[in-house]
């Protein structure tokens, strides 16, 4: 039985990078770390606070901001888990998105497999539109799903969906139902803004279990991270 620590944070385009590895660097370290929102220049930068040989990553671009590109960023522990491959799932450019973020890269998520002795294991670091409907959102994670290995093996979405719980969350739930996930039903605040709380990032998974979950209420972004323990 394998038990892998998970970590997803949106880190608000690195504006507090410096306290969030200093943060980590206080914790005991995850096996696999998801962020959304990451500058791509401070990778380099970022792993350099940490062991040399503690993680390697994978990155998907989905914005370029004054000439930073940031992205979905995938660290995974050297040692502990092998990657089997990687590839950016592109969810296309929308229009609303294009005008008042005037980037022309399309929204991305990142999936990668992970070999764990004889297990795999698939974990998809997802990043919503922003500026849209709802209804696109779902057309966006029908399109992660279908690049899913309809085999069983044990997959985890998570990220930053950009589905405010305040405006009910029934449907998404059903969706993921339709395709064999399951969830926490519990309303998570994960996102902070002038003083309201609620949930934007969300987590589903299939062929596992989760455990230990929790919600860091630490302010170096306008999101707070998750942490869990996945179970294969």
């Amino acid at each position: 039985m394998a038990m892998i620590s998970v970590l997803s944070y949106n880190v608000h385009f690195g504006k507090r990078l410096e306290k969030i590895i200093y943060w980590l660097l206080k914790k005991p370290s995850y096996d696999v770390i998801c962020f959304q929102e990451f500058p791509k220049s401070e990778i380099a930068p970022f792993l350099r606070a940490f062991s040399s040989a503690e993680y390697e990553y994978r990155f998907a671009p989905f914005i370029k901001r004054r000439k930073i590109v940031f992205g979905e960023l995938t660290l995974f522990r050297k040692g502990k888990l092998v990657l089997v491959k990687s590839s950016t799932v592109s969810l296309g450019i929308n229009h609303g998105e294009r005008v008042m973020l005037r980037s022309r890269i399309p929204r991305t998520s990142l999936l990668t497999v992970f070999q764990y002795k004889q297990q795999q294991i698939v974990m998809v670091n997802i990043h919503l539109v922003n500026v849209a409907f709802n209804t696109l959102r779902y057309k966006q994670i029908l399109k992660i799903i279908d690049r899913l290995d309809h085999r069983m093996i044990p997959t985890v979405l998570l990220g930053d969906f950009n589905m405010p719980s305040v405006f009910g969350r029934k449907k998404l739930f059903a969706l993921m139902e339709e395709y064999g996930f399951d969830m926490v039903r519990k309303r998570l605040s994960t996102f902070h803004i002038v003083g309201v709380k609620y949930q934007m990032d969300y987590f589903f998974w299939r062929g596992c279990k989760v455990n230990n979950l929790s919600v860091e209420r630490v302010k170096y972004s306008d999101h707070y991270p998750i942490r869990f323990t996945l179970t294969v």
